[in-house]
């Protein structure tokens, strides 16, 4: 990325969507060279929100997403998943929150030995 191609205000943009205005600022601006790992900078919430802002600015048509939410609350949860949505990102998640299933239409379930169950949520 380099000045004034239009990304530096996009980011900034993201990463205010994603629930994270300051990190830039944390960092030492956009354009500061991060020396420390994010690890042991970011909270494991504040990870998968960077995630999302990455899933954001690349704006796949199909997403899978691990877990991607699982140490963030319920409205932050929906919040990005929203976004997803209005983006046009296909979003495949693998998840146990019951409240990640609001979010699709579709569920998959395995039984572990083989077997699966394909249902429209609405039917469940």
């Amino acid at each position: 990325m380099h000045r004034g191609d239009g990304n530096h205000e996009k980011l900034i943009e993201l990463l205010d969507t994603v629930g994270l205005p300051t990190l830039c600022s944390r960092v030492g601006g956009i354009d500061n060279p991060v020396d420390s790992n994010w690890e042991d900078m970011l909270s494991p919430g504040e990870m998968q929100r960077l995630s999302f802002a990455r899933l954001f600015f690349h704006r796949p048509l199909v997403a899978l997403l691990d877990e991607a939410t699982s140490a963030l609350d319920v409205p932050s949860e929906t919040r990005l998943y929203s976004v997803c949505k209005q983006l046009g990102i296909t979003v495949v998640s693998v998840g146990h929150r019951k409240s990640l299933k609001l979010l699709h239409d579709y569920n998959l379930k395995l039984d572990g030995e083989g077997g699966w169950e394909f249902k429209k949520i609405k039917e469940e």
